[in-house]
């Protein structure tokens, strides 16, 4: 029972407090105003001390008419003063009490114009009139309120038929949405004996207070319920949705124990009855962890005689708002849920504190959580694997092996933002936990395991949990060796892979199925070996193993990379006939090779057919990337800017490499703060994820810059946001920190020889340490920046030992060059092998290292070592053509692989930079001739030569006294892009006047692309010196090999250009080379 102090001031008897009222004739009670009448009938109650309080607070209320005529009197109510409990966790009882003694009646309404007017008509027998009211209440029928009132009130209330029809009606008034009738309801409850009041009775007189603000009354009512031994249908969930909504947490705990107590039952049939009251209410979880956080918080407030009542109405209310939550969670996935995750968790943590958890509610809840397979969101992954934390902790831990199976695919299907080594550990904790209450993991566990590390490069975890297969079939172990075989491809380690496919067929006597040989085929391209891809094709098709479009995608790109578009056409005919329809990684293929070529016109072409070709139904995202990133290499933005307004119009989905395009072209134009903002808020808004190949676009732009510290900063940004770092955002931080240290060292050297730079080496030691760097680069699926040179399998540790090197070799230590340089071999795995060949970028930075000490023996090594390696780089296998009429044993051979090597168009003009380095040991041996043979010999072979290589080798020619050989090649190679000298208004167009004296700005022209070919400066400078002299030669009448006029007809637009030329007495390159000559 509950105590009084929740009741009303005024005893409620039941029918005794009915007779109590006054009478309610139908002639003569509507003549009485509203509050007379609430005045007369609190008068037959007996209440005086109530009298008291009303008549004091009367008195300052405004006049009211005592009387009323029947004509035209509108509907009116004085709402009844809402009770205030204070504080959630206050005492209630003074507040119930205080509330009650100023509830008035509200007026009644007087009867609308349709409804009947039974005074009108004249009076019937009461037993008539109970009988056409039990009519008008039958079940379905509502809108008759007044009708229903009036004539209750009228009947005799000696009638048998009188105790059922005001229960019905009363039934049928708690319908009405209107205040009076609230007010009604009450008024017909007392008049109902107690013996005769049903269940739903109780539940109208319970809702009736509750709408009327009267819950220290309802609580009344539910009391007389509950020791009727009456518990179904009385109310209580209206009055604890009332009470929890209103957060009186001891009125609200003791109403629940006495619900409990009325089911006369224990145990969990008690607790799961008393729980299914509380599902049908809406609980704010706001109000529940308010709740647990005050009893945490203030324990003295509430009745310590009640305290197990109140922990046990805490509990079911807490699993009843986590389950209704866990089904309101991630409804929309761009939605945040971080708070609510939040509170949810802190709510667990308190329920496990006082012992309210369950085995049964950790469970339930991830079963809930995974049913939503279509959010992705990293809000839900975490808010499942933080309960399952805390059921780890619990003493009942033993976890079902339904809730690890899902445990394991949550965690193995999510990708996470950050944390990977986190990640990972928690994934190798479910397993522990599986084999620990189960005995071992399933096949399907252990499958999901090995994709998860394999693609994320772990080779150790791949090869522990393979060793974790019972009993595994053919599919088990094919599925398994393909990421053994897939997870050293990600590394871009051949060798292992290569050793993985045979010991799947050696050892296990399984044979692969295509996706095991795209996984090795994977590997050939990560290595950029295409003669060894072209192989394992041949083999594929000799083994009846029908290729797929992942197959051709793969092929096509190791072609693309080299830029020839014949090959790629022949594998879209070849995938053709295989009944592979074109995918977008293989338009894209085609297009980057047209790119490659130099064909940008037709690229485009061939990306406007990928958007038209209905063989596609993916995306064509990647293959208009290839465009705007070409056009951005040009520097042409313009033309990167009509690209992207084009994918938008023709809404091709953007992604973040449309953007990464964007930003490169304003970085080559050092718009770097424009580029910063499309990183900063231009992705955000548009909902891209940025990668750390959009920091490296950046910060190659500073670098070029020398605009250190800007380097550092983006560095730090990077580590604040968690973005993981990968060996294109590395080196330029590497070279940052070189840049810092050196001129650190240089302000305190004061002439010394210069010292080893040892931050920079302990930070490169400890990048070299950390086991997951690599992992980072070979594996991570995203472009790599600036590591030009480099294939894939040499990026780790290559071009960190690079920037030393050339770092060192710019400081002129040549000694710790060579240190370096040992302790990078020691570190290659291949280094006993004497086919060993560092990378091209690498033996260039070598070369000028030797060039700068003067070893030009050396440079001699490093170049047949470098052209021995550009030859298989730039070479060009055929695409095979199996015959694919014949079955699998009676295929013909493959067209030999080592017919006449083509030379790769894109790759042409990797020889440039060593080139230059070689061609000035040359000279400076005095070794022209051998330079001349040298550079016929590329020449003819197919090289393509830089223009820094012809301006160089100009340069020479005519320093070694060949100067018509000299005009002839700049006549040749350099002086069809030649754009004339600036002059006239295109002069006055310059910025300052400092720049009208240099000679470099007086070339008509605005940006010099790497590509392009004239001569410059300083070459048109050493031209006219030699003109100047062969003229002062013949005016002295020397005997020289060569003149001016045969000159002029070996070279005319080159002479046009040298006599042309400006005069500039202030440029120091007019100054230094022609000095007296003039």
């Amino acid at each position: 029972m509950l105590p009084s102090i929740y009741g009303d001031s005024s005893p409620s008897k039941g029918a005794e407090t009915g007779s109590a009222t006054l009478p309610d004739g139908f002639l003569l009670d509507f003549l009485y105003p509203p509050r007379t009448k609430a005045f007369l009938r609190d008068l037959a109650a007996g209440n005086g001390d109530k009298l008291d309080r009303h008549q004091g607070r009367q008195s300052h209320l405004n006049r009211y008419r005592e009387y009323s005529s029947v004509a035209n009197v509108e509907a009116q109510s004085v709402g009844a003063q809402n009770e205030n409990y204070g504080s959630p966790f206050a005492p209630n009882g003074s507040h119930l009490a205080s509330a009650s003694t100023f509830e008035v009646f509200p007026y009644e309404s007087r009867p609308t114009q349709n409804a009947p007017q039974q005074y009108q008509k004249g009076r019937k027998s009461s037993h008539d009139d109970l009988e056409s009211l039990q009519t008008t209440l039958r079940p379905g029928k509502q809108g008759v309120y007044e009708e229903v009132w009036r004539t209750i009130n009228s009947a005799d209330t000696t009638s048998s038929l009188f105790p059922s029809t005001l229960a019905d009606a009363l039934d049928h008034l708690s319908t009405s949405p209107e205040d009076i009738d609230a007010d009604r309801v009450l008024r017909l409850f007392r008049k109902l004996r107690k013996e005769a009041r049903r269940p739903s009775s109780y539940r109208a007189a319970v809702a009736a207070n509750l709408k009327l603000g009267k819950i220290g009354r309802a609580v009344t009512v539910f009391q007389e319920a509950a020791s009727s031994a009456a518990t179904e249908g009385i109310g209580v969930d209206v009055l604890l949705e009332q009470i929890i909504r209103r957060r009186f947490w001891q009125l609200g705990s003791e109403v629940y124990g006495a619900y409990r107590a009325g089911l006369g039952k224990d145990g969990m049939e008690c607790a799961s009855e008393s729980q299914q009251l509380l599902k049908d209410l809406t609980i704010s979880l706001n109000t529940v962890t308010s709740f647990a956080s005050g009893i945490w918080r203030f324990p003295q407030c509430f009745d310590h005689r009640t305290t197990s009542d109140l922990m046990i109405f805490l509990r079911d209310l807490s699993t009843i708002t986590l389950k209704q939550q866990f089904e309101k969670l991630f409804l929309h996935p761009r939605q945040s849920h971080q708070r609510q995750v939040n509170q949810i968790l802190r709510l667990v943590k308190n329920m496990r504190s006082w012992g309210m958890t369950s085995p049964e509610l950790y469970e339930e809840a991830v079963f809930i959580l995974n049913r939503r397979q279509k959010v992705k969101s990293p809000e839900k992954a975490n808010l499942i694997y933080s309960l399952y934390e805390i059921f780890r902790k619990e003493r009942f831990f033993s976890p079902s092996k339904q809730l690890l199976t899902v445990m394991m695919s949550m965690l193995c299907h999510h990708e996470p933002r950050d944390e990977v080594l986190r990640h990972f550990t928690r994934i190798e904790d479910v397993a522990k936990d599986w084999a620990s209450f189960h005995g071992y993991l399933s096949n399907e566990a252990v499958r999901m395991m090995l994709e998860v590390f394999g693609r994320a490069g772990e080779v150790s975890l791949v090869h522990k949990y393979f060793g974790y297969l019972q009993s595994p079939s053919k599919e088990d172990l094919q599925r398994s060796f393909f990421w053994l075989i897939y997870v050293h491809s990600r590394r871009a380690d051949l060798h292992k892979a290569i050793w993985q496919f045979e010991r799947m067929t050696q050892e296990f006597s399984v044979s692969p199925d295509c996706e095991c040989y795209n996984a090795l085929l994977q590997a050939y391209s990560r290595n950029d070996d295409l003669e060894g891809a072209l192989q394992r094709f041949e083999e594929m098709n000799s083994d009846g193993v029908v290729p797929d479009a992942h197959t051709f995608g793969i092929l096509t790109g190791i072609y693309a990379d080299r830029g020839v578009p014949q090959c790629v056409s022949e594998l879209f005919s070849t995938a053709n006939s295989h009944g592979v329809d074109p995918t977008p990684h293989m338009w894209a293929a085609l297009v980057r090779a047209h790119i490659e070529n130099d064909d940008l016109t037709t690229a485009e072409k061939i990306a406007e057919e990928s958007s038209r070709s209905k063989a596609t139904t993916e995306p064509v995202t990647i293959v208009w990337n290839q465009i705007i990133t070409a056009h951005a290499l040009r520097r042409d933005l313009e033309s990167t800017s009509r690209i992207f307004k084009r994918m938008q119009q023709d809404q091709v989905p953007l992604d973040s490499l449309t953007y990464a395009a964007l930003m490169q072209c304003l970085v080559l134009l050092r718009q770097y703060d424009a580029a910063r903002k499309i990183l900063q808020k231009v992705m955000p808004k548009e909902r891209q994820k940025r990668l750390a190949f959009h920091f490296a676009i950046l910060m190659g732009g500073y670098v070029e810059s020398r605009q250190w510290s800007r380097v550092l900063g983006l560095n730090a940004v990077m580590r604040r946001r968690g973005i993981k770092a990968t060996v294109s955002t590395r080196i330029p931080v590497l070279k940052a920190q070189v840049a810092v240290e050196t001129n650190f060292l240089h302000m305190q050297s004061q002439g010394r020889p210069p010292t080893r730079l040892s931050t920079t080496e302990q930070a490169l030691a400890d990048v070299l340490e950390d086991s997951d760097r690599r992992e980072a680069t070979s594996a991570i699926k995203q472009p790599n920046h600036g590591l030009e040179g480099f294939s894939m399998n040499e990026t780790y540790p290559d071009a960190y030992y690079e920037v030393l090197i050339s770092t060192y070799g710019r400081r002129n230590a040549f000694d710790i060059v060579d240190d370096v340089f040992e302790e990078y071999l020691r570190s290659k795995e291949h280094r006993s092998s004497s086919s060993f060949v560092p990378p091209l970028k690498f033996l260039t930075a070598l070369m000028r290292s030797h060039w700068r000490a003067r070893e030009y023996d050396d440079i001699e090594q490093c170049w047949l070592l470098f052209y021995r390696k550009a030859m298989h780089y730039v070479k060009v296998a055929p695409v095979p053509k199996p015959d694919l009429g014949s079955t699998p044993s009676e295929a013909l051979p493959l067209q030999p692989l080592l017919s006449p090597t083509r030379m790769a168009p894109s790759r042409r003009h990797i020889i440039s930079p060593p080139l230059t380095f070689f061609m000035r040991s040359l000279s400076q041996r005095g070794e022209i001739l051998r330079l001349i043979s040298l550079i016929d010999e590329l020449t003819t072979s197919g090289w393509v030569l830089s223009n820094r290589v012809w301006n160089l080798y100009v340069q020479s020619l005519i320093a070694h006294a060949h100067t018509l050989h000299a005009f002839q090649v700049c006549e040749q190679y350099l002086m069809p892009g030649w754009p004339g000298w600036r002059r006239g208004r295109a002069l006055q167009r310059s910025q300052s006047r400092s720049q009208k004296q240099r000679g470099f700005d007086r070339i008509n022209i605005k940006n010099v692309l790497p590509s392009m070919l004239l001569p410059q400066y300083p070459t048109m400078v050493i031209l006219a010196r030699a003109m100047l002299n062969i003229q002062r030669a013949s005016a002295y009448a020397s005997q020289e090999k060569v003149s001016i006029r045969e000159i002029r007809e070996k070279a005319p637009k080159t002479v046009r250009a040298v006599e042309t030329m400006p005069l500039l007495p202030h440029d120091p390159v007019q100054r230094n080379l022609l000095g007296s000559a003039k």
